[in-house]
Parts: structure tokens; sequence; C-alpha cells
């Protein structure tokens, strides 16, 4: 019986365990890739005060605290603002972006509360709040309406 003998080039080998190592990194980052992909989930605050108190560094504006939330139409406007802040979680409108949906809360005939969505921008002035879903603007109409409907009387 003859057996056969393989003698691996030193070069060859180490580019062998290299290759061997980049297919097992590149795994790794595709792991990484798709756990940092996923959508990250956290509890919805419905308190004012204590979207104030997890508000992020990035964006907080010490005076408009200090404003009794509805004391009058612009301060209603601004909590209003800094709840939807909060809740898209520093998500902007891309007016230029037709296919991204935008949603708003919104007041039908007969006065009953409902949520709209838009994609142009030729819906720019429908409000001056917007969501970047459904869910979120359904939890700004569920627990924040009463300052809504403040700044928009």
């Amino acid at each position: 019986m003859k057996t056969e003998t393989y003698i691996y080039d030193s070069k060859e080998f180490k580019k062998m365990e290299l290759e061997k190592r980049i297919e097992t990194l590149q795994a790794e980052l595709d792991k990484i890739k798709a756990e940092v992909s996923k959508p990250v989930e956290r509890e919805l605050l419905t308190d004012y005060e204590k979207i104030w108190d997890n508000i992020s560094d990035y964006y907080v504006n010490p005076d408009v605290k200090t404003i009794e939330p509805l004391e009058d139409k612009l301060s209603a406007i601004a909590v209003c603002l800094e709840i939807a802040h909060y809740l898209n979680d520093g998500w902007k409108p891309d007016w230029e972006d037709d296919s991204q949906n935008k949603w708003h809360p919104s007041m039908h005939w007969g006065g009953e509360l409902a949520l709209d969505f838009h994609s142009g921008k030729q819906h720019r002035h429908r409000s001056f709040v917007w969501f970047k879903s459904e869910a979120l603007c359904q939890h700004f109409i569920d627990h924040f309406s009463e300052i809504w409907l403040e700044a928009i009387a």
C-alpha cells in the first residue's frame, strides 16, 4: 500500500491559514452587522416629564423645559416637537424622498382624532409634527393628544 506524503510550502500553508481566518472573521462580521441592523427595542414613555429625564444629550434645550407645557399654544407646539423628537429618536422627514412615509396626527370631520400619512413634499404643510412610523404616531395620539389639541386650537 502506497502512502502519499504532502509537503506544504510554508508560504502556501500561511496563505491557507490566513484565508481560513478571513472566512471566520467575515462570518463574525456578518453576525455583528445583522445584530446592528436590528431595530433597537425601547420602552416608549407616556409622560412628558419622563421624556425630559430620558432625552438624549444631543438635543436638550433647557429654556423649553422651564415653560409650562400647556401655558399657551406656542409652548404646546414646542412640547409636541420635543415629544416627536424623542419618539422618533432624532429622525426627521426627508421631503425629497417621495417613497418615505411620514405619519402625522390629524383632526377628521366630526372632531375625530386620527392619523394620516403622506410621502411627498407637497404635504409638508399638513402638520407641524411628523413620525417615522404609524405605531409612533398612534403612541403620540394615545398619550399626548391633549397637548396636540392645545397646539392646534
